[in-house]
Formats: structure tokens, sequence, C-alpha cells
């Protein structure tokens, strides 16, 4: 019985499918309208969410110069300096800072102010009219949120990339805010050029405290000048991390204020999932008509 169904099934041309569907248009077009129009109902009370984006540049060491590179091969001569340590390539540069930026530690910087805390972890939409991010408020009771649940969300309104032939680095930020999202990029941005200030300063200044030691401990009028050199630089690099506005970080692009949403994609979902109804639609209007055919059948028997 089972064969001569599946026989049946494949002896059906496109004509007889087109009959089909014109006899059941009435309930294909019904389901399909009704369920495309519930689905675009709940699409509309899905918060959009957007995406603002800054291009920037890492730096690795804007004071280091060639000629403190070959007093430096200069004292590897005399046996080195074992407190003194050669800059980071920029490669290693964009690597530290794209890790540090999504590293916990970092984050628990971002959320010492309570207002991004709530903003990454609580927010469920924004309200255009009052300009006002809206909250979930059960999750904004809570006194002390996980971390690991804020890094979570975190991530995913986070991404960080960099352009392999020209080195220019991208960081996009997505919220349910377009002024939040423009808004975190400028702050995590800030924020890793000041932590990155504050470890050169410290550098800088061991390097300098431990070269000067060196300098009164040596007498070899060589040595010393490949130590003066060396000091010079350092003063150099000192100087530019206390006075330059951005240290490390060079913002080349900076982030704006998003007009369109970036996501959710509701015309895309609305369509794909419309044509599947129509599609799940006639695929039913088929198996309908095959189980009455073969009702009449043992009926006529």
């Amino acid at each position: 019985m089972n064969e001569d169904k599946i026989q049946q099934y494949s002896d059906l041309d496109l004509t007889e499918i087109l009959s089909i569907i014109f006899k059941y248009r009435v309930f294909i077009f019904s389901l399909t309208f009704l369920s495309s129009t519930i689905l675009l109902i709940a699409l509309l009370f899905i918060p959009n969410k957007y995406s603002s984006e800054a291009l920037f540049y890492t730096s690795s060491d804007p004071g280091s110069t060639s000629s403190s590179m070959s007093s430096l091969s200069a004292l590897s001569t005399f046996g080195g300096l074992a407190g003194i340590s050669l800059p980071a390539n920029d490669v290693a540069a964009y690597d530290i800072s794209e890790a540090r930026i999504k590293s916990r530690n970092f984050l628990k910087i971002l959320i010492s102010q309570d207002e991004i805390k709530n903003n990454l972890y609580a927010a469920n939409g924004f309200d255009f009219e009052k300009k006002q991010i809206t909250y979930n408020q059960k999750l904004l009771a809570e006194k002390s949120p996980d971390i690991d649940d804020i890094h979570k969300k975190y991530i995913n309104m986070l991404d960080v990339s960099r352009n392999k032939t020209s080195g220019i680095m991208k960081i996009n930020f997505e919220h349910y805010s377009p002024y939040f999202a423009a808004d975190m990029i400028n702050i995590i941005l800030k924020i890793l050029d000041k932590i990155s200030r504050e470890e050169s300063l410290k550098e800088i200044e061991d390097s300098l405290s431990y070269l000067e030691e060196k300098r009164s401990n040596t007498k070899e009028s060589e040595l010393q000048n490949s130590i003066n050199a060396l000091i010079k630089s350092n003063l150099e690099r000192l100087m530019l991390a206390n006075i330059r506005e951005e240290y490390l970080i060079i913002v080349i692009s900076d982030p704006y204020v998003p007009k369109y949403k970036s996501s959710p994609p509701k015309t895309l979902i609305l369509i794909i999932c419309s044509a599947a109804i129509l599609f799940l639609s006639i695929l039913l209007s088929l198996a309908f008509n095959f189980l009455k055919k073969d009702s009449q059948k043992k009926i006529d028997l």
C-alpha cells in the first residue's frame, strides 16, 4: 500500500500540482497572510540595535628612535642591561590592545561606573522620544551581577578587528542606544590609552633609575656614552608620555552616533519566514489533497 502511495506522489506533474494549489488557494493565502502578520507584529516589539565604529592606530612606542636602538646594540657588546627591554613591534601592540579591550580586567574598570554597568547588563531598549535607555527591572535590581554574565553581553556588543595590510584597527560597539554605542567607543579608547600611558611612564621611570645607577657605576667612556644616549631617549619618551593628548592610541576616525539600525534584519527575517510559511502551506495542501483522495478510494472500495 505504501509503495502505491509513493508511486502516486511521484506520478504528479506540474499541472496537477498547480491545480491543487489553485484549489486550496484560499487556505494557502490565509495561512501565509495570518502567520506573516503575527510575525510582523512580533518583530515590531523587538527593539532595534545600533552600531557605532571608529578607526584607530596603535603605536608600540612613539618615543623610540633608531639611535636608542643602536645604543642598545652597543650595550649588548658589554653584556647588556638586564633592566632594559626592547619595545614590542606593532603587531604585538595590536594583539595586546585587542586582548586588553576584551579582558575581564578591562571590563571591571568600565563597570566601576554604575551607569555603564547598567547599560551593559540590564538595558532592553531605547526610548527615542525621551532619549533614554529602558531597562529590565529585574536585572537592574541585582546589586552584584556576575562578572561573567556582564562579560558575555559586553563581548557580544563589541567587535575589534585589524586590517593586515594597513595595520589600522576598527572597533565596533552595538547597543540599543545609538548614543551609548558611540560613547562607549570613546570611553574604551580613552581608558586603553590611559592604561598604556601609565604602563609606559612606569617602565620609563624604572629604566631611568636603572640607567642612572648603571652610569654612576661605570667608568668606560664608550659604555657611558651609550647609557647617556638611552637616558636621553627615555627622557624624550617621558616628555611625550606627559604632553601628548593621544599617546599610544591614535584615533583616525572618531565614533559617530548611527542613524540607522544595525540589527535585527527584520525585513529579511519577514521575507524568509513568509516564504517558508508559504512553502509549508503548499505542502500541507498537497498532503491534505492526497489524504482526501486516499480516503475517498477506501470508501469507494
